[in-house]
């Protein structure tokens, strides 16, 4: 009864074959074809790699920068998002997996696709990194504000809906005061006020007693030195706090991005539901780091890539701009996402595309590649009609 020998580790089975590498090498013979080399694929994260993917595309340069110079004289409004949909002929046969839809493809772009409105972003981490918890980037507070007497012809020249202040007109009382745009309106006086009405009532009255008097508002201030990152929250925050539908709607309308930590992207999935993979807001993995001023820098690595989500059907969207970028960095964009999305997430490459447009989302699509075999060239010469029998 001899004892069978313990089974090699991993390290002692690369070890083994590295040495048959070796010897292999040095007595002059050719390498082993039974062991399996993994196939490397280039990664999108890095500009060199989508732009050798662009070159190897069929797309037309020129077409590309004349139909985005055509969406942006489309676009009405500066800060428009712009998105490329890309049609194909078949839809994938296999079923979506729940992996895919929480890893979106990340492409890294030339230029950010957010131009002059900077997005709102909501960090989520583990419980154990409490320490950027503390580090919040957004807080609020109340403020209490003093006003003068006011008479018949002074005003305080703002203007505002639901208590909260949309605009304060220059040179203003309001301005010298302090008060600030978004600055919501809380107690008048001591007398809480919960509605535009009440609010309307307290104003009116406090104005008729030609007195100084009080107004509390409820402040959003800034901490920390990040321009984009406005919330920090850790997963269990996020699992009690937002158990309902009612309250993950609204915190999927509050914020633009979710950025995760690491290793957590299936948990935060789990706990936001589907809806956000809907409307394209999945936890965005990123590297929580030791030092608190690499995540600006990681932050602006996301900001200038373009994530793109796999589809089950023959259609799926792309964000590729703003309709603040000028035409020169709207086609480079446009390029490099196409080229991207058609070599990673398109089964058959080109020949699978049927067709791709540029749009806003409301206004008209402008067409930028079709299939060939749609397009049927005219006859060189017109038909000619037979001529007409002889008459009897």
């Amino acid at each position: 009864n001899s004892s069978q020998p313990p089974p090699l580790s991993r390290g002692a089975i690369a070890m083994r074959l590295n040495r048959q590498k070796r010897s292999r090498v040095e007595h002059g013979l050719p390498p082993l074809t039974n062991i399996k080399q993994r196939s490397h694929r280039p990664s999108m994260t890095h500009l060199s790699n989508v732009w050798k993917c662009v070159e190897q595309s069929p797309l037309d340069i020129d077409r590309a920068y004349r139909a985005a110079d055509a969406v942006l004289r489309l676009a009405t409004n500066k800060s428009k998002p712009i998105f490329l949909q890309i049609s194909l002929k078949h839809a994938r046969e296999e079923k979506l997996r729940f992996v895919e839809r929480i890893h979106p493809l990340r492409v890294r772009l030339p230029h950010t696709i957010w131009g002059i409105r900077k997005p709102k972003i909501c960090l989520i981490v583990k419980q154990d990194h409490r320490s950027y918890l503390h580090h919040a980037f957004e807080k609020q507070v109340e403020v209490k504000i003093k006003i003068p007497a006011l008479s018949n012809q002074t005003k305080l020249g703002i203007t505002y809906k639901n208590r909260v202040i949309q605009t304060i007109e220059e040179d203003s009382l309001a301005k010298r005061v302090g008060l600030k745009v978004q600055d919501k309106i809380s107690r008048v006086t001591n007398i809480p006020v919960t509605t535009q009405g009440s609010c309307i009532t307290a104003l009116r009255d406090a104005r008729r007693r030609h007195k100084p008097f009080t107004i509390r508002i409820n402040r959003i201030e800034r901490y920390g030195d990040s321009d984009t990152i406005r919330r920090v929250m850790s997963i269990e925050r996020l699992r009690l706090t937002y158990d309902q539908y009612k309250h993950r709607r609204e915190l999927m309308r509050e914020y633009d991005i979710f950025l995760v930590q690491k290793g957590t992207q299936g948990r935060v999935a789990m706990c936001l539901g589907k809806k956000f993979h809907l409307k394209r807001k999945v936890g965005i993995p990123i590297k929580v780091e030791s030092n608190r001023t690499e995540i600006d820098r990681n932050v602006e690595e996301i900001l200038n890539s373009t994530f793109i989500y796999p589809t089950a059907g023959t259609t799926f969207s792309i964000r590729v701009g703003d309709s603040a970028l000028t035409t020169k960095a709207l086609g480079d964009n446009l390029r490099c996402a196409f080229a991207a999305a058609v070599s990673r997430l398109v089964p058959g490459g080109w020949d699978s595309i049927l067709s791709a447009v540029l749009h806003t989302g409301s206004g008209l699509p402008v067409p930028i590649y079709h299939e060939a075999a749609q397009f049927v060239a005219p006859s060189p010469t017109p038909r000619r009609l037979p001529p007409p029998p002889p008459p009897p």
